[in-house]
């Protein structure tokens, strides 16, 4: 069974896994999400999309990544869309890090850029996209 930790003065507990990630896990026909890292970086593929049907497992995911490492490598070379929820939901596990950690997106479609810069124009401090180079 997952510990369970006090994140922030509002008391939200949140499971963190007992074993360091490297697994696949076939979440539903629209996402998959592979698991990556060390024990001072996890890592997170995402692959499919993230729309209603997964944004349960989006939410786990995010939030098992962020409660077991420091910072958070997030690749999404394989994602075919993402909507406003699942950009919240990122958002919301972001603001999860402490100690100034991050959440590094790696290969961000032009979509979720887009979505990001439109729902948070001033950025997420915790979350750093980096660009595709051109």
């Amino acid at each position: 069974m997952p510990k369970r930790i006090s994140t922030r003065a509002d008391t939200v507990a949140r499971p963190v896994p007992s074993s360091p990630p490297a697994k696949v896990e076939h979440l539903d026909d629209s996402l998959g999400i592979t698991e990556y890292g060390s024990p001072q970086i996890v890592g997170l593929r995402a692959t499919g999309g993230i729309d209603l049907r997964s944004h349960i497992a989006w939410d786990h995911a995010l939030r098992r990544a962020v409660g077991h490492g420091e910072e958070v490598h997030l690749d999404l070379t394989g994602l075919e869309f993402i909507d406003s929820r699942g950009a919240a939901a990122l958002v919301e596990a972001a603001n999860h890090l402490t100690g100034g950690h991050q959440i590094v997106v790696h290969h961000a479609p032009p979509y979720f850029q887009r979505i990001m810069q439109v729902l948070w124009p001033e950025g997420v401090p915790s979350i750093v996209i980096e660009r595709a180079a051109r």
